[in-house]
C-alpha cells in the first residue's frame, strides 16, 4: 500500500499465530531501501517482488529493525539475489533457529495426519537462517537518489 509519495507499507503477510510480519520499502530515484524481510523465503520474496515492481531500475538494499524472525526470516531470499542486508550487530541468529520455527509451527497443527505429514515445511519452504551481511551504525545514511533515509 502506498502511503505517500515514494513510502509503501506491506502487510498482511502470512504468519503462525501471533506473528504478522509488516514490512516496507521506500524509493529514490536510482535505489530502494527495503525495511524488514518478511518471516520467510516467499515472503522476502514477495517484498522484493513489490519493491521492484515499483521501481523496476532501482537497486535494492534492505535493512532489518530486529532480531525477531518476523523481521528477519526473509534475509535468506535476499542473499540469495546478493542484496546487501543491513541491521544492529547484535542481529544475528543462530543456524538451528529455522528448526526451532518449523518445530513450533507444527505443534499448532490439530490435525493428527497433517502434523505427522509435517506440513510445516510449506511455509517454511526454501526457507533458512542467513543473517546481515552488514552492520548498521548510529548515523548511517542511506542515499536512495533524492531521497536520504
Amino acid at each position: 500500500m502506498k502511503i505517500s509519495d515514494n513510502c509503501y507499507v506491506i502487510s498482511g503477510l502470512c504468519g503462525p499465530e501471533h506473528w504478522v510480519p509488516i514490512a516496507g520499502f521506500v524509493t529514490g530515484s536510482f535505489k530502494t531501501l527495503v525495511i524488514d524481510t518478511g518471516m520467510t523465503y516467499m515472503s522476502g520474496r514477495t517484498i522484493h517482488g513489490y519493491a521492484q515492481g515499483v521501481k523496476p531500475d532501482n537497486s535494492i538494499v534492505a535493512a532489518v529493525t530486529e532480531p525477531h524472525f518476523d523481521h528477519m526470516g526473509g534475509i535468506c531470499f535476499f542473499s540469495e539475489q546478493g542484496i546487501d542486508v543491513f541491521g544492529h550487530k547484535e542481529v544475528n541468529r543462530p543456524g538451528d533457529l529455522i528448526d526451532l520455527a518449523k518445530g513450533e509451527l507444527n505443534d499448532q497443527i490439530d490435525n493428527a495426519s497433517r502434523k505427522a505429514a509435517h506440513e510445516e515445511e510449506a511455509y517454511y519452504i526454501n526457507s533458512y537462517i542467513a543473517n546481515p551481511n552488514r552492520v548498521a551504525k548510529p548515523g548511517d545514511r542511506f542515499n536512495l537518489g533524492g531521497i536520504h533515509v
